[in-house]
């Protein structure tokens, strides 16, 4: 009984332990800030795709591409919006609120 119960006292100490970070990583995932670099990301691929769906001439109707120009355009303004939203939350604090608030939806 010398070392048997300071190792399995370890072993509990160190699952909970464990188990209590999972949660704070998932918040942090969950900040604003990440996620609009995650959108920026896949806004990016996006306008790729289409620009080289244009060089390719898979897009040839002209009210089509209007449509998908135009598209594009509104999301990149909103996420313009939503950056300058993130952007005034400066600290930790507030990004923590926000996540709970979610960005808004319009």
């Amino acid at each position: 009984m010398s070392d048997l119960g300071f190792n399995i006292w370890g072993v509990v100490t160190g699952a909970i332990g464990l188990l209590s970070l999972l949660p704070a990583a998932w918040i942090y995932s969950q900040f604003p800030s990440r996620k609009l670099r995650v959108l920026e990301l896949i806004m990016d691929d996006t306008v790729a795709l289409f620009s080289k769906g244009l060089e390719a001439g898979l897009h040839t109707h002209k009210d089509d591409l209007h449509v998908f120009s135009s598209s594009i355009w509104v999301i990149d303004q909103r996420i313009d919006d939503m950056r300058s939203k993130v952007i005034a939350l400066s600290t930790w604090r507030a990004q923590l609120r926000a996540v709970g608030k979610q960005l808004p939806r319009s």
